[in-house]
This record gives structure tokens, C-alpha cells and sequence, in this order.
């Protein structure tokens, strides 16, 4: 190798070293904290049902419609975070979302907590498009798979430590007259704010406003950057969208990603309250039994994730997750209220999980070109909506039936019925792509 080819390799590793070191903890803890924020009502359900006097309709529409308001600003959220750029935009989020988080400690009736939850939404909305945004900015093509992996990892660390950490706050009972659950709000909004503003004074622009990089290193990162774009341009870009000719498969895919994300959330967010109503644990036994779960479902999704990247699959895997999580809700709700039920119902939210990032790659493969804004937004923004309607239609379900089995059959034969619909597509037609033709 010759002298300036050693001297860029050693300007590539620093540099990216340097920025692993320098903004990918503080990404991650972004996530960590966003995803404990729209989560932690999760384990202040009882309680603060109690004191509000909710009923399982009301705490899921509730606990839901924190989905709406996100569906409703990620498009507007992602368009302030480009013009604004996510120096300044993340942690503005921060300070929103935060003060948001907090104020959940003071509300005395049931709409002040609807109202809350949908601006919980609407601060979150631009969170994870941000995300995307920074780690195009900061790495390049080569490193950003393992970079948005690691900081996406922040939602399980937060499902390991969010119900240990709950117990712990809820402790806090009575000081300063406030309820426990009240302090949990407290507590795991204010951190947000603090990190936010002073992450408005001190996080960089892009690479090359960055003191601690070198000349030499801004100029390798520039070099790469430069090269991603040149590789991304392709022909039939500027071609008519053919959008009309894959409407099905779009509905297809848009339907799946509501039906799986609601059933996923649905899980999440009512495990540690059947965990406390159906079995009579306290919130500390919850946390001591969903943590160490949690923590394996993390190892799991990765698993996954790296045998669909090895053999190319990934709606068989879809597919492969959708029923098998079916198959462990029908087996748990067939042994009632018993502690081995719980855990199946942990382990279907763990196998649901899996899913998730495998689809997230096939349609950021398959829909490519100028479609692929349209095609994108058409199916997260039916995930934030099946989150909304899965936590309400499970709790509307909850008050007539009184049990959780009907509400989880729901969610999940519909989220099997449209992966084993898309996996027949995919079978019939190896190549099922949403590409604009190119144009001779």
C-alpha cells in the first residue's frame, strides 16, 4: 500500500472512531429516552387509572393516540428537521417531548391526559426520521447499517431497564404529595430537557464544523460522501411514478406494517398491566420477569436480522414471525391466567419485535427510485395508525370482554393473514419490486 493510501485509512479510521465515540452515545440515548417517555405509561397504568378513573378503553385510546399525533407531524417533523438541520432540531425535540413527559405528572382528569399524549406524539414525531437524517450525515454508506443498528438499540435497552427503573420511582409515594406515579413522569421527563439544551449549545452542524475532527479527516469524510451520492444516482429517476401499477402490493405492505406495528405496541404496552391485574404481581415483580427477557428478545432480533441479511430472505421471515407469534398467543391464552401464559405473551411481543427490522429492509430494497418517498411514508404512517387503533380496540375489547385473549386474537390474525398474503405474492413473483422503468 502506498504512503497516501495508508494515510487515508488511517484518516478513515480515526475519524469515524472519533465520531462513534463523540455522537453515536448521545443518538442512542436520544431513542432510549424518547421510546421510555411514550412508554413509561405502560407501568403507571394502574395507579394512575385509579386516580383518574380510567377504564381500559380510555387508557388504550390514551395510551393510543400518542400514535396519532406522530402519524399526523412525522412528514412535517422530518421536512423542519431538514431546514433546520438536526443540530438544532433533535434537541429541540428533546425539550419538547420532555416538558411534555414531565407535565404527565400534574394532570387531574382524563382529557388533560389525551391532550398530552397526542403532543407526546407530535415532539416524538421526528425523532427516529431524524435519526436517518443524522446518521446520513455523519457516516458513511459503508458504516451506516451497524451505525442505525446501534443506535435503534436504544428501544431495547429501554424495554430491559423501563420496568425496573418504574418500580423504582413509583416508590416515591408521597413526597411532596405526590403520587409515585406521578414522580415517574416527573423524573424520566426532566433528564430529557436538561440533555436537550445543552445538546443545543454544544453538538455540531455536520463533520466539517466539528473542532475535534482533523483537516484531513473532514476531508476523507467529504471524499466518501461525495462518492455515496455519485453511486446512488441512477437511471429512470426522472421517469413517470408508476405508482397506480403497484397500488395492491403498496396497500399490501401498508396494511401489514398496521396491523404488525399495532399488535407490537398493543403487546408493549398492556404487558406489564396484565402482568399486574391477572396474576397480582407487583410492578417490581413484572420488571424483575420482563427484564431478563427483554434483554434475550434483543440477541433474538439480532439473530434474525443477520440470518435474513446472510440468506437474502425476508418475507418468508415476516411471514415466519407473524404466525409463530400468533401461534404463542393462542397457546398462552388457552392456559388463562397463570404465570407460564405471561411468559408466552413475552416472548410472542420478543418474536413479534423481530419482525420488524427484516421488513424495514425489504421495502426500503423494494421501493427505490422517486416512488420511494411516497411508498415509505404511505406505510409508516400506517404503523403510527395501527399503534393508535391497537391500543384502543384492546381496550374497548378489554371493558366487554374482560379478559385480553380477544383483543390480541384481533390484532394478530390480521397481521397473519396479510404476511402470509404477501408471502404468497412473493412466491408467485420472485421479483416484486417497486421500480420506476428506466427509460431508453
Amino acid at each position: 500500500m502506498s504512503q497516501n493510501g495508508k494515510s487515508d485509512a488511517s484518516d478513515g479510521s480515526s475519524a469515524i472512531g472519533k465520531i462513534n465515540l463523540r455522537i453515536l452515545p448521545f443518538l442512542f440515548f436520544v431513542i432510549f429516552a424518547a421510546f421510555v417517555d411514550r412508554t413509561n405509561v405502560s407501568y403507571a397504568a394502574l395507579p394512575m387509572s385509579s386516580h383518574l378513573g380510567l377504564t381500559a378503553s380510555m387508557f388504550g385510546f390514551g395510551a393510543g393516540i400518542f400514535f396519532l399525533g406522530e402519524a399526523l407531524f412525522s412528514v412535517p417533523s422530518t421536512m423542519a428537521a431538514r431546514r433546520a438541520g438536526v443540530h438544532k432540531w433533535i434537541p429541540l425535540l428533546m425539550v419538547g417531548w420532555g416538558t411534555c413527559a414531565s407535565a404527565m405528572a400534574f394532570v387531574t382528569r382524563p382529557v388533560a391526559f389525551y391532550v398530552l399524549r397526542f403532543l407526546l406524539g407530535v415532539a416524538e414525531a421526528g425523532v427516529m426520521p431524524s435519526m436517518i437524517l443524522a446518521a446520513a450525515l455523519w457516516w458513511p454508506e459503508s458504516h451506516r447499517a451497524r451505525v442505525i443498528t446501534g443506535i435503534t438499540s436504544g428501544t431495547g435497552v429501554a424495554m430491559v431497564v423501563g420496568a425496573p427503573l418504574a418500580a423504582v420511582l413509583i416508590e416515591i409515594e408521597g413526597a411532596l404529595d405526590l403520587a409515585g406515579w406521578r414522580w415517574l413522569f416527573l423524573l424520566e421527563g426532566l433528564p430529557v430537557i436538561a440533555v436537550g439544551l445543552v445538546a443545543l449549545l454544544v453538538f455540531p452542524a455536520d463533520p466539517q464544523s466539528a473542532r475535534w475532527l482533523s483537516q484531513s479527516q473532514k476531508h476523507w469524510l467529504a471524499r466518501q460522501m461525495q462518492g455515496d451520492a455519485a453511486r446512488r444516482s441512477e437511471p429512470g429517476d426522472d421517469a413517470p411514478l408508476p405508482l397506480s401499477s403497484h397500488l395492491d402490493l403498496l396497500l399490501v405492505a401498508a396494511l401489514l406494517n398496521f396491523s404488525a406495528a399495532g399488535a407490537i405496541a398493543t403487546l408493549g404496552f398492556w404487558l406489564p398491566q396484565i402482568g399486574q391485574q391477572s396474576l397480582g404481581y407487583s410492578l417490581g415483580d413484572v420488571g424483575r420477569l420482563l427484564a431478563p427477557l427483554y434483554f434475550v428478545g434483543i440477541g433474538l432480533a439480532y439473530v434474525v436480522s443477520h440470518v435474513s441479511d446472510r440468506r437474502r430472505s425476508r418475507y418468508p421471515i415476516v411471514a415466519g414471525c407473524s404466525v409463530g407469534t400468533a401461534a404463542i398467543i393462542a397457546v398462552s391464552t388457552s392456559l388463562g391466567t397463570t404465570v407460564t401464559a405471561f411468559v408466552l405473551l413475552v416472548i410472542a411481543s420478543l418474536v413479534a419485535r423481530c419482525m420488524g427490522g427484516v421488513f424495514m429492509a425489504a421495502i426500503s430494497e423494494d421501493m427505490t427510485g422517486r416512488i420511494a418517498g411516497k411508498g415509505l411514508g404511505i406505510v409508516m404512517i400506517s404503523a403510527a395508525i395501527g399503534m393508535f387503533c391497537g391500543n384502543w380496540v384492546f381496550g374497548v375489547l378489554r371493558d366487554v370482554s374482560d379478559g385480553f385473549g380477544a383483543g390480541l386474537g384481533a390484532l394478530m390474525t390480521v397481521a397473519c393473514l396479510c404476511a402470509l398474503y404477501l408471502e404468497r405474492r412473493r412466491a408467485r413473483s420472485q421479483k416484486w419490486h417497486f421500480r420506476p422503468p428506466v427509460v431508453d
